[in-house]
């Protein structure tokens, strides 16, 4: 074999090398966002009241969940009903604002009441959120807040949240991105089914979100009744 014969031979190797690492990638690149999904959570039924008193000093969060005809469902429920009194309380102090779980000691006068049912639980289904997409598995999370003010007990806002995944089509990979990855994309493919078939896997993130979306609100309540908003909040 000539000298330019293995020059070429070996540059022909490096470069289909390259080539099965960039599709590789690109395979990986798209099955990360399949399984990302995309996310959205919607407020509704928006409730607001003027107060006729002055602002809280404080807010105590009281976090509860709805019974429900299913009892894994019911279960999971109360599960995510602590996971997002903590995701509340959490949120709030984030602002600056002196957030407190309900059960911290008895209510004080001057401290308004925060009051979270979650009203619907879905854990969705991760493997068909990934191979078939289109909304199909999604998991879902729905709360029906009201705030209530100091002294008086008034309803002052009143909403609802539903936060879900919406994700986008199922898991199509061109076939040449498959043949040229060969084990590797199936090795990752196989992980990420492992990966994400736990049970919950997205309702922590839904509880994240309803938590913001509870705090969007009450900024927004807060500003119409012209209550001074802690300056730590930015945005």
């Amino acid at each position: 074999m000539t000298t330019s014969s293995k020059v070429g031979r070996r540059f022909g190797q490096e470069n289909d090398g390259a080539r099965k690492r960039a599709l590789t990638c690109l395979a990986l690149g798209l099955l990360a966002g399949l399984l990302g999904g995309c996310a959205s959570t919607r407020v509704a039924n928006v409730e607001r009241f003027a107060a006729t008193i002055a602002p809280p000093r404080a807010i105590r969060v009281a976090v509860s969940s709805a019974r429900s005809s299913d009892p894994r469902r019911e279960l999971l429920g109360v599960e995510m009903a602590g996971r997002l009194q903590e995701d509340v309380v959490a949120a709030l102090r984030k602002t600056g604002l002196d957030a407190t779980p309900i059960d911290a000691g008895p209510v004080r006068p001057d401290e308004a009441v925060l009051h979270v049912t979650v009203t619907g639980v879905d854990p969705g289904n991760a493997a068909e959120r990934m191979l078939i997409g289109f909304g199909t598995g999604r998991d879902q999370l729905q709360a029906r807040i009201v705030l209530e003010t100091p002294q008086e007990r008034a309803t002052v806002l009143a909403f609802q949240t539903s936060s879900r995944n919406s994700s986008p089509p199922g898991l199509i990979v061109p076939g040449g991105v498959a043949v040229a990855t060969h084990k590797v994309f199936n090795l990752a493919l196989s992980t990420a089914i492992d990966v994400t078939w736990g049970a919950n896997d997205g309702l922590p993130r839904r509880a994240d979100r309803t938590a913001a979306a509870i705090v969007g609100q009450l900024k927004g309540y807060y500003s119409a009744e012209r209550w001074p908003w802690p300056r730590l909040v930015r945005g």
